[in-house]
């Protein structure tokens, strides 16, 4: 009786603890749904309207939404102000320059950047960087868990005590070295700098491989497959989804980023980096200073990647649990 008393106060608890932890996932999820709305509404209204009418719809009582003297761009008249996308991306123009010194020698990097310029380097920088960081950790997982040598071990004790160890104050000589090698500013040395297979997904895809039997190989090399055929035609494809599922994760993370731009790509602005200058304060060739259209701005970087998650999230999701599992 005891037992079976401690069994149901159990479950009572646990059915408690789910109800309390959905409660605030829904919560959580309701408070970017309504953020997201919240900043599609905003960027619909004049700025008189957004000063005025800072949580309400876009109103057209007020006299400004047909006041054409103060905003000359707009050639025509909407209850939502659909025209501050458009002017968006008329003023997406950012001018941006880089002095610094290789040696005695000063070098200096200028270049002007509309938006069809801008977004073409965001698809490169999160395309690029997204496809490094997906293939070379699961490369060296495949040679790590497939091959049994002592490197391999010294190769995985060595991600574990990176991702246990912060690495402080590299910066500067990251940076030092960059330009001293030609490779700091370009999208070649980009590249480079991120051909890294530290970090969590390494461990997703060694314990991926890991699980995945040797028979694959044992049959392929029978028949005469070389070592990189196995590889590539084999376990890369079986690992394919994972693949593609840290592919996304990590493109949405390097289509927001705007800190590496700056660091390491100034004269390669990015729609995030724009993002940032406008809130940054940092001077823009056009203005864009006022809150719908820096909201409108906001929206349209948001905008690829909220349809990209939504499209294939589920299979985001189940890809990254089917690694675990397999591990």
């Amino acid at each position: 009786m005891k037992n079976e008393k401690n069994k149901s106060g159990a479950t009572v608890a646990v059915k408690i603890a789910v109800i309390l932890l959905g409660a605030l996932l829904i919560a959580y999820s309701l408070s970017i749904l309504l953020m997201l709305l919240w900043g599609l509404l905003s960027s619909l209204k004049s700025d008189g309207d957004f000063s005025k009418n800072l949580l309400g719809l876009p109103t057209i009582s007020n006299p400004e939404w047909f006041d054409r003297v103060n905003d000359p761009d707009s050639s025509y008249k909407t209850l939502f102000r659909l025209e501050n996308y458009v002017l968006v991306i008329k003023r997406f123009n950012l001018h941006a320059s880089t002095n610094f010194f290789v040696g005695n020698r000063e070098v200096t990097h200028t270049t002007d950047n509309d938006f069809l310029k801008m977004l073409l380097n965001s698809v490169i920088y999160a395309f690029g960087n997204g496809f490094v960081q997906a293939i070379i950790p699961a490369i060296m997982a495949y040679m790590c868990a497939k091959y049994q040598y002592k490197f391999s071990k010294v190769l995985y004790m060595t991600v574990i005590v990176v991702m246990t160890l912060p690495i402080v104050g590299a910066y500067p000589s990251e940076l030092t070295l960059l330009r001293n090698l030609g490779l700091y500013d370009t999208w070649y040395g980009n590249f480079i700098q991120r051909c890294s297979f530290m970090g969590m997904y390494f461990l997703v895809f060694y314990e991926f491989f890991k699980g995945m039997p040797d028979t694959y190989s044992e049959a392929a090399e029978i028949d005469g497959a070389s070592q990189l055929t196995v590889m590539l035609k084999i376990y890369i494809p079986l690992a394919a989804k994972i693949i593609g599922s840290v592919f996304l994760i990590r493109f949405i993370f390097f289509w927001n980023d705007f800190a590496s731009i700056e660091l390491y790509m100034p004269t390669k602005p990015t729609l995030a980096y724009f993002i940032y200058a406008l809130g940054a304060g940092k001077k823009i060739s056009n203005d864009m200073t006022t809150n719908p259209r820096k909201i409108a701005a906001c929206m349209i970087l948001a905008l690829p990647t909220l349809i990209l998650f939504l499209i294939l999230h589920n299979k985001v999701i189940g890809s990254m649990t089917l690694g675990g599992i397999k591990g």
